[in-house]
């Protein structure tokens, strides 16, 4: 029992314990690593490979339309992997690259992923306003993010 000091006391019960619990939050705080793993592959790889599935329509801008003459080429014969109007899968370079050779940079506080294939930015060229991933805000990917983040903490 707390001593009495005249006013109002107060007696903190399991305090060291929720210290405890604060510190172990703060050191996870600290190293997000394995946040970042599970968020580039239970959240990043499905939507990269959901756009090219849905020529970008899945982050909400899909991809500008394929050119009459790249669609005549697609019709010669072994000219055509992916479809005559699906962009980006003539090669399939860009979509492997991303899915199954990014490069990636996952660090306790960082986490990035790309490509070095040059007209990665934007699905038309690099003087076209059509990007091949949304700029901004996604918010599948948002939401993937903060599961592995409550996740990561709840471990």
């Amino acid at each position: 029992m707390p001593a009495k000091s005249g006013g109002l006391d107060v007696e903190f019960v399991g305090l060291k314990e929720a210290l405890a619990k604060l510190e172990a939050k703060g050191k996870k705080a600290r190293d997000l690593t394995s946040a970042f793993r599970r968020f580039d592959r239970e959240s990043v790889r499905p939507f990269l490979d959901e756009q090219f599935q849905t020529a970008g329509a899945f982050g909400g801008h899909p991809w500008a339309p394929l050119k009459a003459s790249t669609q005549k080429k697609r019709r010669r014969p072994g000219g055509n992997r992916g479809g005559v109007d699906h962009p980006l899968w003539d090669t399939g370079n860009l979509r492997s690259k991303l899915l199954n050779r990014p490069i990636r940079l996952i660090t306790r506080d960082e986490y990035r992923r790309g490509t070095d294939v040059p007209y990665a930015r934007h699905a038309g060229g690099p003087d076209t306003d059509r990007p091949i991933f949304p700029e901004g805000p996604v918010p599948v990917l948002e939401a993937g993010l903060l599961a592995a983040l409550e996740l990561h903490f709840a471990e």
